[in-house]
Parts: C-alpha cells; structure tokens; sequence
C-alpha cells in the first residue's frame, strides 16, 4: 500500500463520479500575457517545477467492480506533451476566435486514462499569449495541494534561471488482483478515517450550539434557510437541459470602483459581484419571458477545513445558498438585500452541517456509491438556480518568463440542468467576473454577457460614480524581453534541455495555501485588496485559500482581513509612520501611571528571546493586527537577523512567532540552525535591511523581491494576499523598545 498515494475523499469522489460528458467537471483559468512567450521555454518551466506537485504525475484507478475507493497511483507512462499541448490560431487572431477555441477546449472532458490535468499553450493573438489551464475539481486538494499556477509565476520580469529537470520514475501499474487486495485493505482504515472527521465535525456542531452567541446565528441562518426553501424555486431562463457544448464569457471591472460601490453598503467585494451577476441574469430572463420567481438562489461553495485536518480527508468543500433579490429598483437596495442574507449564512456555520451530509455518502460500500452521488445533481438543481465562486490572485503583477500576466478569467463545471456558473478573480487592480455557459441554454451569451455589463454600471450610476467604466490602468513595466517563438510542432521525442539552477521564490518544496506576514505594496502606492480563495478553486491548479470551518467564511466573502482593515482605514494605506524614538534605543512616552509618574518601557536587545516576548504582547493588544491577521492560517514565521558583529550580533539571531488568525500565540527566540525544521516562513536578512523594514523607510515584501531580505522557506506568492497584515506586524515590530 505504502507505493500508492491516498485515496480520494468524500467530496472528491463526488466529483469524480458526477462526471458526464454534457457536464464535465473541470477548473481552471483562461490566462492572458503580455507579448510572445517561447512555447519550449513554457515546457521547460513546467518541468523544472512540477516535481513540486507529486499529484500531477498521478492518475486514478479503482479495483474491478468498485471493490474500494478510487485510488491515485503514479502513472508510469506520464509525458508531458500529453499535458501540455500548443495550439496555434491563424494570426492575428481576434477575441472571438480565442473564445472560440477556450469553448471547445471547455466542452471536453479529460481522458481517465492519465492525470487529469492539460495545460493549452495559445499562439497567435496579437502581441499576447494565452495559456488555458485545465484540471479535474476530485483532482484539487485545497492546502493539500501545490498550485501549479503559483510556482509558474515570478514577480517580477526576471527571466528565471531553472533548476535542472526532475528525473520521473514510477513503478508499474498495480494488477487487478493487487489493486483489489489493496483497496479492501484501504477500504476499512477509510471508513475509520471517515467515522472520526464526522465525530470531529459533530462536536464542532455542538460547541456551536453551546455558545450562546453562535446558536443564536444558527438559529437565523435555519430560519433563513427554511424561510426561502418551504416552496420550491421556479426555473429560470439560465436553467435547462445541458448539452455540453460550452461557451465562455466574462467582463473587467476596475477594483477601486468596486470597492468604492462596497463601502456605501458595508457589501463585500463578493456582495457586489453576486448583486451585479443577479442583476444581469434578471435582464436576460425577462427578455425570455421569465417567470415569476422573485430571487436568483446561487450555491456558494464554503471551505471548512479545520487547521489540523490540512492534507486529510481531501477536498472539504460545503455550499450555501444566497438568494438575491430580482424586481428591485433600486440596485443599491438590492445590494443591501443580498449583504444581509449573505452575512447571515456565513455566521450560521450551517456550512459544517452541509459538509457532514456531504461525507455521509463515503460510509456507503463504493459500489452504491456512484448511485448515491447521482442524485446530488439533481438535488442541488432543485434547490438553486446556478453557482458562484470566486479566486485569489496576486495583487500586484505577476510574470511567465519575463512576460506580464495580463488577465485572469477562472471557471468552473456546470451542474445538471443549470446553464450558467459564475467564478470571481481579483488580480491587479482590476476584478473579472467569468459565467460557463451552455449553448443549449444560453444561446446568446454575449447578449448575457452585454447584460451583465449593463448591470454594473445601473449599480455605479445609482452609487453616483462617474459614466465612464475604465478598468485599472495597468502599472507601468518594463518591456518584456524578446523571446522567438518556435514554429515547429511538439514532435515525440522534442524534450526541454535541462538548464543550470539557482533558487528561486518557487523553490520551496511544501508551499502552503495562505500568507504570511510580508507587505507587498511599497510606501507610496496602494495595496490592491484581493478576494481570498475558494474551496472549489477554479483556479489553475487550484490551490484553495481555506478557512476552518468554525467561522464557516463563505469563499464569495473571505476577501482578506487586508481588505477589510484597507477600506476602514484608506488613509492609511501604504502609509509609513515615523521611525519611533525606540529605534534608536529611547523609549517611547508611556501613559501616565495613577500617581502621576511615566513608567518607562523596558528596552531589550533586538531579536532576543525578551523582546520576542514583547513583541507578542503587542501583537495581541493590536486591533489593528488582530483585524488585518483574521484569515492568517499558514503556520509560524520566524524572521532571522544574519550575524553582524559591529552591531553586537556575532552570529545569527532568529525569533519565533506562532501566528493564527491575528493572534501570536507564542514567541521566542530560536537557535537560527532549528529554525527550517520550526518555521512555515522563514525571512531572513543583514543588519541594514531589518533597519531599513523596522523605520519604516520600505515595505518587507520590496525587500524580499529585491533580494535585500531573503525567504528561506515558504513561498512569495502565498504572502502577496496579506500585506496590510505584514504592514501592522512590522508596525507592532517598531512599538516594542529595543537596545
């Protein structure tokens, strides 16, 4: 058993089993650069990295007649041109050809027969390159997995030197008899794996039900639920019979002016794009003639991993229903609607009672199983009208070889009878909101997609925002090199050379699924808030930002606490206090004690093991931090001055900090050679550059993509979603008095 990987999980099978060739169950993203890429340098990129992701070398089996769960057992025979594959359209190509081509590719399921994945190299647009990314959803393990899209990306423009290519070996296929042995083997200490996450799932329920704060919610979200549920809903327009025969269509909108439509509501990023996507859906029904349903009902997946359970159980995917409100005249109104009913689903954690029905089918013997998840279709058609998730992207530019992500467009598998599934992305400075359409049901999605364009700017005019819709200017870069595009096919034996290494951002071998500490905006210019990242992921590879499932965030509302501490505070974002009087060794004035003394502050050397102590004091009476930390899960981070002995440092000094949900729950120094195998991040620098951090003169996230502080473990680009939570943690740095 041991030469197997695991099994899938609950929901994942569900995934796997659902499957039909009119909804084929994949994720992804239709991805836009900047200038022409070279498609064999894409090859050798990928391969240098994907050892990285050990999932995307396996394949599933089963033992004959179902004698077992699905299994994932790495493929022998993988290549990787059977993944990636380059499709060249006449040039110049125009959007609609490239939307063309993406609707084919979507319609298609993937072959069992390998890993469930295929990357699309696009050539022929003009003065671009589109990469269309594509996985099977059982295939995405949330913090489980490692994001291939993530370890493709630099942040800068840089192109990387890379490691040479893994060596593959894998050993042959198991036989019938042994995969069968082995599943009934796997079979039992799976029912025990899942007879103990349900026991766990029901004590959480009943810790809930013993606060009296949080049964209270509860009880509103069930009442809610029943309240909207007690007649069934009417079909709409977007509701049909599926053909398979799929389209995509998707619209840009500047992030600025979302946010500023957010704040005259107290809405979310999410609140806005689901009002906004209602509203369009309500224009295109009553141009069909719809009926008299009086709300749209979206499926909002929800992620309820709990922080120990990251890597078991595979997917932990729930869903919620929102319902948005159609017939309302005024849209801001019908924001306001579809805020609160939004808000009271998050808070009712009926997220985890959705999420144990949803494991109960896994007790089953496998061989029903696929009868059982053949129902859930049909029941998820009965209770709502579509779906709607949404994906984190960076904030700030991102780059493939030297050549800008430009654009960002996810999605996501329709289920039966539903014709329409919507994937939000927030990505520098602009937000795109994608809708999966079957042709059988839509069949004019650019009038839906003129629609749903209407339908955001009806929502600007009544904010009062000015006509115009211009997205995000995009920042100014620097050219992007030259690169000559090979105009060969991909013949068998084309293999990428391997080429010389150093390391990289990418080069962490255990990258996790949330951020750390490291403000990624530079003094004077604006942090771009990002939504946080969904269960399902419709990402590229998707590797899910998730939440534990006793705060049961919706991932349509967990944008990050960076967001929501931004917006309370614009004043002062990306703003840079004075250098306190500590910093130069002086204690900062106290407040006066009740006999009219100041009690002075007692000042402790930099990175000991005393002023860790009082760093974490801080942190925890820190309400700034305690919002903008809220969605931090990640782990530890231990930050390491390098020796400097003319500055009394005459060997490393590194401090521990136990982070969870803007909380430090412990902190110490920590003997720098211990640290790897302690710390989930690990930022490590010289004298000079904490200096530079600590006054405040530069952001940590300048000084990492600069190279003057240096991340020996844990990946940039899972920092990037936190930078207003690294601007209060170096902010709380700089209150603690040192000598």
């Amino acid at each position: 058993m041991e030469r197997y990987a695991s099994i899938l999980g609950p929901v994942d099978s569900a995934f796997y089993y659902v499957e039909t060739p009119e909804t084929p169950m994949n994720i992804g993203a239709l991805t836009i650069y900047e200038g022409k890429v070279d498609f064999e340098a894409f090859v050798n990129l990928i391969q240098a990295r994907l050892h990285l992701a050990p999932r995307y070398f396996q394949r599933i089996m089963q033992a004959p007649f179902r004698l077992g769960q699905p299994t994932w057992v790495t493929d022998p025979t993988f290549y990787i041109y059977n993944h990636v594959k380059r499709v060249v359209l006449a040039e110049p190509a125009s959007e609609a050809q490239l939307r063309a081509k993406v609707g084919e590719l979507l319609s298609r399921t993937l072959d069992r027969n390998k890993p469930l994945w295929e990357i699309y190299f696009i050539e022929g647009l003009e003065a671009s390159t589109a990469v269309f990314f594509k996985v099977h959803h059982c295939m995405v393990d949330g913090l489980a997995a490692v994001d291939l899209f993530t370890m493709l990306m630099e942040l800068d423009s840089r192109i990387p030197v890379l490691e040479d290519k893994q060596e593959f070996s894998a050993p042959n296929l198991p036989d019938p008899a042994t995969l069968t042995w082995d599943s009934l083997q796997r079979d039992v200490l799976h029912r025990f794996n899942m007879l103990d996450k349900l026991s766990k799932d029901v004590t959480r329920v009943a810790f809930n039900l013993f606060d009296t704060n949080q049964r209270l919610k509860m009880l509103i979200g069930v009442a809610h639920l029943l309240n909207s549920t007690l007649s069934p809903i009417r079909k709409l327009p977007i509701n049909g019979a599926n053909s398979g025969k799929q389209q995509m269509i998707w619209g840009a909108f500047s992030l600025d002016e979302v946010h500023d439509l957010r704040r005259k509501t107290g809405a979310s990023v999410n609140d806005v794009m689901l009002t906004v996507m209602t509203a369009g859906v309500e224009r295109y029904s009553r141009r069909r003639h719809m009926n008299e349903q009086a709300f749209m009902r979206i499926l909002v997946p929800f992620n309820v991993r709990a922080e120990e359970e990251i890597g078991n159980y595979g997917n932990r995917i729930s869903v919620l229903p929102i319902d948005v409100p159609f017939g309302v005249a005024d849209p801001l109104e019908r924001l306001r609607a579809a805020t609160r009913y939004s808000k009271a689903m998050k808070d009712s954690s009926l997220s985890l009672t959705m999420d144990m029905i949803l494991t109960l089918p896994s007790l089953l013997p496998s061989l029903v199983q696929p009868s059982i998840w053949g129902v859930a279709p049909v029941a998820f058609s009965i209770l709502a009208h579509t779906w709607c998730t949404n994906v984190a992207a960076p904030p700030a530019p991102v780059y493939l070889l030297g050549h800008q992500l430009k654009q960002v467009y996810g999605y996501f598998p329709l289920n039966p009878t539903m014709g329409v599934a919507g994937v939000i992305v927030s990505y520098n400075g602009q937000i795109t909101l994608s809708l999966v359409v079957d042709e059988a049901i839509i069949p004019d999605p650019q009038t839906l997609e003129n629609d749903l364009r209407e339908a955001y700017a009806e929502l600007r005019r009544a904010a009062g925002l000015p006509d115009a819709i211009p997205p995000a200017p995009a920042k100014e870069e620097k050219p992007a090199p030259e690169t000559v595009v090979s105009t060969n096919g991909v013949p068998p034996e084309a293999k990428p050379k391997p080429v010389a290494s150093t390391p990289g951002v990418d080069g962490d071998k255990a990258p996790t699924a949330a951020s750390a500490p490291a403000n990624g905006v530079p003094s004077e210019s604006k942090p771009v808030p990002v939504i946080s990242d969904s269960a399902a992921q419709p990402t590229v590879a998707s590797a899910e930002a998730e939440t534990p499932a006793a705060q049961a965030e919706s991932d349509l509302e967990s944008e990050t606490e960076a967001t929501s501490a931004v917006e309370a505070a614009p004043e002062a974002v990306g703003a840079v206090e004075k250098p306190d009087a500590t910093m130069s060794g002086a204690a900062p004035q106290a407040a006066k004690s009740p006999n009219g003394s100041v009690p002075q502050p007692v000042a402790h050397k930099l990175f000991s093991d005393e002023w860790a102590k009082a760093f974490r004091e801080v942190i925890n009476h820190s309400d700034e931090y305690r919002r903008a930390g809220a969605n931090w899960t990640a782990g530890s981070l231990i930050f390491t001055m390098n020796a400097a002995p003319m500055h009394d440092f005459p060997q490393a000094a590194s401090v521990y900090l136990n982070l969870h949900r803007g909380e430090c729950r412990d902190a110490y120094a920590i003997d720098s050679r211990a640290a790897s195998q302690q710390g989930d991040f690990i930022i490590a620098g010289d004298y000079a550059a904490w200096m530079e951090v600590l006054s405040g003169r530069t952001s940590p996230l300048v000084m990492l993509t600069t190279g003057r502080l240096m991340l020996r473990k844990g990946s940039l680009l899972k920092l990037l979603p936190h930078t207003r939570s690294a601007t209060e943690l170096v902010n709380c740095a700089r209150r603690v008095p040192w000598s």
